[in-house]
């Protein structure tokens, strides 16, 4: 069952007194040129990875609620496989329940590779068999280590 919001009454600053309104422009506007512009530029490199790079997405299955991990592959019958033979630039990991999507990460592939190294060599996960008939060799990342090496006290 989907919650229900009450609707945004607009335009909301017309129900603000006029010195409220001015405190709110001075105040949260400052950068907005800078953070628009910025956005603007990020949009654009997004937009490229869709029409110029090339893209490989996987999906995770309801286990990754129960597992809290995300699987990576590694090798397929003793092969190298996955992160460790896509030709893509970018990785997307859809994370889906009951066939819809609940959220989606992106990884540049090189990074990806290297988070799977260094999570590898840390022994911050596990390597299992998996797939079918287990011919897979696969990454387990919890989900709570993934974003790690990316936060301010860690370096990349």
């Amino acid at each position: 069952m989907k919650k229900s919001f009450p609707p945004i009454e607009p335009p909301f600053f017309k129900k603000m007194e006029v010195g409220m309104q001015q405190k709110l422009n001075n105040s949260c506007n400052t950068k907005f040129d800078i953070d628009l512009k910025e956005a603007e530029i990020f949009e654009q490199k997004i937009k490229d990875v869709f029409e110029n790079k090339k893209i490989e997405v996987k999906t995770e299955k309801d286990i990754w609620r129960r597992t809290k991990n995300i699987c990576i592959e590694i090798k397929y019958k003793g092969n190298k496989s996955g992160i460790n033979k896509t030709e893509s630039d970018y990785w997307f990991q859809v994370f889906q329940k009951d066939g819809n999507i609940k959220f989606i990460i992106a990884f540049p592939v090189t990074e990806l590779r290297q988070l799977v190294c260094d999570h590898i060599g840390d022994n911050t996960c596990e390597v299992k068999k998996g797939g079918d008939n287990l011919d897979s060799d696969i990454v387990l990342i919890p989900l709570n280590k993934l974003f790690e090496p990316f936060l301010e006290n860690n370096q990349c």
